[in-house]
C-alpha cells in the first residue's frame, strides 16, 4: 500500500484559503452590488409601470447580477492571482487536498470570501434613496386630489391603496349591482354617476338617490335631468365600513350607470385592513361618506340654511348645537383637512356663527384657536372616529334614505316625524306645533338629545 500524504504546512493551509476566499471576494461584491443596483432601478422604473413587488423587482436584479457573474468570473479570477501572489511553497498534491483538513481550509475560506465580498457589495445602499418615487396615472392623480389629499391621505398611503384597486368602466344602463346580491366591495365613483333604484311592486323601477364622482357632488346637475334626484355621495357599499354585518345581507337595491361612468372597486378585506393599519385612511373614508352625504341632503333642500322664519323657540340654541355635532365629526381624527375647514366655513356663513360660538365651541371639544389655526391637535381626541360612525346612520335613517343600516320601520318612523313636526318628548316642550324639520337637523337634534335625555325603561 502507498504511505499516507506527508501533512500539509500551516503555509501552504494559508495558500490555499487565499486562492480560494479572495476570488469568492470579488463574485460576492459584483453579485450583490448589481444585484442592488439593477434592482432598484428595475423597481423605480418597469416596476411601476407593470405594478411588480420589489421583491419581484430584486429577483429579476438577482438574474442580471447571476449572468453577468458568469462571463465576470474570467476578470474576477486573473485580478485574484496577482493579489494573491506567486506561490512560496510547494504546491499542494492530489493526495493532499484530499486530506480532511484541506477540506475544511477551502470550505471555511470560501465561506468568508462570500460573506465579505456581500457586505462589500452592499456599497451602493449609502447611495440609494430609502423611497421610490411614486408615479400615478392622470386618472389616479385626479382621484387622489379630489377625493382621499383633502382629508390628509399621503401619497404613499393613496399608492399602497392603489395597488389592491381595480379600476372599472360601466357603460350607460350597465348594472354595477342588483338587489338581492351580496356587495362585499366598495366602489369609488372616480368619473361620471351611478342611479340606485328600488323595485316596485309592479316590477318597475324607481329611482332612489345618485352617486356622482366627489369632484361632481357640487356641480349642477346636467341640463334636463331631474333637481330634485338626491345626492348619495360617491362611495358605493360603504355602510360595510360601519357595520362589518350588513354584508351578510342582501344589497337592498340596484346601481346601475346613468352614463359612461369609471369606478375603482377595493375587496372589502383589503380597504378594512389598510383603515385598521392607517388611521387617517380610515379617517379620509368615514369623511368622505359623512360630509358627502351631507352636502347631497343639503344640496336637496332637507339641509335648508336660510329659512329663518321656520325657526322657533330655543332655534339659536339649536344653531349652536347642531355646530357643535358638525365640529365635532371634523375633529374626530385630531386634523382639521381643507375639505373640512372649507364646509364648516360654509355652514358658520349662512348660520352666522360668531367667532365667540366658534370658540367657545371648539372649547368643548378641547380645542384652542391657536390648535384650530395650525389644522392638528396632537393625539386624537376621545372616541376618534366613532363620532363619524355614530353619526351616519341617523343621517341615513333621518333623509329616509335606503341603505342596509337602516329598516323599514326606522325609515317609516322618521317619516311620521317629519310629517308631525319633528321629535317629541318629555324633554322639549313645544308652544306650537312645529313646522317639518330638515332630515340632518333631526339627526344632530337626536344626538344632541340622547345625550340629556334618560335612558329608555
Amino acid at each position: 500500500p502507498a504511505p499516507p500524504p506527508e501533512p500539509p504546512t500551516r503555509a501552504q493551509l494559508w495558500r490555499l484559503a487565499l486562492v480560494n476566499g479572495v476570488p469568492f471576494i470579488g463574485f460576492g461584491f459584483a453579485d450583490n452590488a448589481i444585484m442592488i443596483v439593477a434592482g432598484d432601478v428595475i423597481d423605480k422604473s418597469i416596476g411601476v409601470t407593470l405594478g411588480i413587488s420589489t421583491l419581484a423587482a430584486a429577483g429579476l436584479g438577482n438574474l442580471l447580477s447571476d449572468v453577468v457573474g458568469i462571463g465576470a468570473g474570467d476578470v474576477i479570477d486573473r485580478y485574484s492571482e496577482r493579489i494573491i501572489g506567486k506561490a512560496k511553497t510547494p504546491p499542494l498534491t492530489l493526495e493532499q487536498t484530499a486530506l480532511r483538513g484541506c477540506r475544511v481550509v477551502k470550505t471555511w475560506s470560501t465561506v468568508v470570501g462570500i460573506t465579505i465580498g456581500c457586505i462589500i457589495g452592499m456599497a451602493p445602499l449609502i447611495f440609494l434613496g430609502e423611497k421610490k418615487e411614486l408615479y400615478f396615472t392622470k386618472e389616479e392623480m385626479g382621484l387622489y386630489e379630489n377625493t382621499l389629499r383633502p382629508y390628509g391621505v399621503s401619497p404613499d398611503n393613496f399608492f399602497q391603496m392603489m395597488r389592491q384597486a381595480t379600476w372599472r368602466t360601466l357603460e350607460s344602463g350597465q348594472a354595477l349591482v342588483r338587489a338581492g346580491q351580496k356587495m362585499d366591495r366598495i366602489v369609488l365613483v372616480a368619473a361620471g354617476s351611478v342611479d340606485s333604484y328600488e323595485t316596485s311592486p309592479d316590477g318597475s323601477l324607481k329611482r332612489l338617490y345618485r352617486y356622482r364622482a366627489k369632484r361632481d357632488i357640487a356641480a349642477p346637475l346636467p341640463s334636463g335631468d331631474d333637481k330634485q334626484v338626491q345626492i348619495r355621495g360617491c362611495v358605493i357599499g360603504g355602510t360595510a365600513l360601519l357595520d362589518p354585518s350588513v354584508r351578510k345581507e342582501p344589497y337592498p337595491s340596484t346601481a346601475i350607470a346613468s352614463e359612461t361612468t369609471r369606478v375603482v372597486e377595493f375587496r372589502y378585506e383589503d380597504l378594512r385592513r389598510d383603515m385598521d393599519e392607517n388611521p387617517a385612511i380610515e379617517a379620509a373614508i368615514l369623511n368622505v361618506l359623512y360630509f358627502d352625504l351631507v352636502e347631497g341632503l343639503r344640496r336637496r333642500g332637507q339641509y335648508d340654511y336660510a329659512d329663518r322664519e321656520r325657526q322657533k323657540v330655543g332655534a339659536d340654541q339649536d344653531r349652536v348645537a347642531t355646530y357643535d355635532v358638525v365640529l365635532r365629526v371634523a375633529l374626530a381624527d385630531g386634523v382639521v383637512h381643507s375639505a373640512e375647514r372649507e364646509f364648516l366655513a360654509k355652514y358658520q356663513l349662512e348660520n352666522a356663527i360668531t367667532d365667540a360660538e366658534h370658540a367657545a365651541a371648539l372649547h368643548r371639544q378641547g380645542w384652542t384657536c391657536q390648535q384650530w389655526d395650525a389644522g392638528v391637535k396632537e393625539g386624537q381626541l376621545e372616541g376618534g372616529t366613532a363620532a363619524i360612525k355614530s353619526a351616519i346612520p341617523d343621517l341615513l335613517v333621518s333623509a329616509g334614505v335606503k341603505s342596509r343600516l337602516t329598516t323599514e320601520r326606522e325609515l317609516t318612523s322618521a317619516k311620521a316625524r317629519a310629517t308631525n313636526g319633528g321629535d317629541s318628548g318629555p324633554t322639549v316642550a313645544k308652544a306650537e306645533p312645529k313646522p317639518p324639520a330638515s332630515g340632518i337637523r333631526e339627526a344632530f337634534d337626536r344626538n344632541v338629545a340622547a345625550k340629556k335625555a334618560p335612558p329608555d325603561k
